[in-house]
């Protein structure tokens, strides 16, 4: 009789600490996520800058919350995700150790020169900003640590 008694003991506190840790964990991943994805890629066909009767293509990229970010506009630099500071998603191609834009750069904002779209439709897409002064800017990881503010 006391075997029976402990084992519905047991299975009761299973029970609890599950709802206990669902209830837990369910506001950290909720918190997890960010807001600003990406579900809209569109290209336009617009005015050449250099020659005004002329087309271009623009590349713009549409974010959860309506912004958009596109191509030949500016991009404002939110705070580095580095312990120092300094931008871990802003790297600057070359042979260089610290690639990494620094804390201390007197840039507030990127002007984009072009816009990569890297990946396929079965692994998923990613994209690349390529900015003035030749940095490039990894867009998924860079507004999810909102190192780049659109």
């Amino acid at each position: 009789m006391k075997m029976r008694f402990a084992l519905v003991f047991t299975t009761e506190m299973t029970k609890t600490v599950r709802m206990v840790t669902v209830i837990l964990l369910f506001p950290v991943i909720a918190l997890t996520q960010s807001d600003q994805t990406i579900i809209r890629d569109t290209i336009t066909t617009v005015p050449a800058r250099t020659w005004p009767h002329a087309a271009t293509q623009k590349r713009a990229l549409i974010l959860f919350d309506g912004k958009i970010i596109e191509t030949y506009s500016h991009l404002k630099l939110g705070m580095g995700s580095l312990p120092d500071g300094s931008f871990q998603f802003i790297v600057k191609p070359s042979v260089d150790i610290d690639r990494n834009l620094r804390y201390n750069t007197p840039l507030k904002e990127l002007y984009i020169l072009e816009i990569r779209k890297k990946g396929s439709k079965k692994s998923g897409y990613k994209y690349e900003l390529l900015c003035d002064g030749n940095y490039i800017v990894q867009l998924d990881e860079a507004l999810a640590s909102y190192e780049v503010i659109p």
